[in-house]
């Protein structure tokens, strides 16, 4: 309760319990110093280590114990962006409440966090709109999502009050099961890939492929609700679509041009009184 009132999320809150209790098998809470040797010593990366670092700062805050915060600089790893073939299989090989979830995040790129505190009536069924209640770290935004998916979330608003959550129970919780669920399907498939992709992974594709599909920093950065535009910044580096293969759609209607554009593609040009839409593989 005390780290819920000094403004941490709870996620963050169930990693601060668990890394002091990991710090205790090897070395005394009670003593920094021996914390610190230990760290330092460890075989991780530096953003393991810093966030050991603060999770055992955050104890000693609460046991009015002295701790000097020793300096861990993240490594600049670029994340891991899969290609979306490989999303949509995984998306259609989980069962019924994750496969939605993961539409959501790939459809919208927020925080798995935003997502599963989402309220029935921050869904706006007509508009197809959600509204993100933002993160510490993120602006609250309102974004557009397919009527595809506003189909799949509706009957989730059953039966609930306006308030009610979306979807119940502790993330972490699903997300083990999310990835469980992950490797039964990776080893059936035998694709090693798809191991890499975790909740976040969906953010990063999304960020990823709108930047090179509008070369518009400023609006990526409104769709992921950044507060600083540095954060932002490394989505135009991440992916060269060079060489990259197309899939190419011909819209006879409106219609069927809508569904195409919910869908991800992007308009090409006119032909033949036909529109022409492409997305990268």
């Amino acid at each position: 309760m005390w780290r819920l009132k000094q403004g941490l999320v709870e996620s963050t809150v169930i990693e601060n319990i668990r890394k002091p209790k990991r710090i205790s098998k090897y070395a005394g809470l009670e003593n920094p110093e021996e914390v610190k040797k230990w760290i330092a010593t460890g075989k991780w990366r530096k953003s393991y280590k810093e966030s050991l670092v603060n999770a055992y700062a955050t104890w000693c805050d609460f046991r009015n114990i002295p701790f000097e915060k020793p300096k861990y600089h993240r490594d600049e790893n670029l994340p891991f962006i899969p290609l979306e073939k490989e999303l949509d299989v995984l998306i259609s090989g989980v069962n019924e409440k994750t496969s939605i979830y993961l539409t959501l995040l790939k459809e919208t790129g927020v925080e798995s966090g935003e997502a599963w505190k989402l309220r029935v009536k921050d869904l706006w069924i007509e508009q197809r709109t959600v509204n993100i209640r933002g993160t510490k770290r993120h602006k609250g935004r309102q974004l557009k999502i397919s009527s595809r998916l506003v189909s799949m979330l509706i009957p989730f608003t059953k039966d609930k009050e306006m308030d009610d959550r979306l979807f119940y129970g502790k993330i972490m919780h699903f997300r083990r099961w999310f990835e469980l669920q992950r490797k039964e399907l990776a080893k059936k498939l035998k694709s090693p890939r798809l191991m890499e992709i975790s909740f976040r992974t969906f953010r990063h594709w999304k960020a990823t492929t709108e930047y090179h599909k509008t070369k518009d920093i400023l609006y990526v950065k409104q769709l992921l609700g950044h507060h600083n535009i540095k954060n932002t910044l490394i989505y135009t580096h991440l992916v060269n679509w060079e060489n990259d293969d197309w899939v190419c759609k011909v819209a006879l209607n409106l219609e069927e041009a809508v569904n195409l554009i919910e869908s991800g593609f992007e308009y090409v040009t006119d032909f033949e009184d036909k529109k022409i839409f492409r997305k990268r593989k």
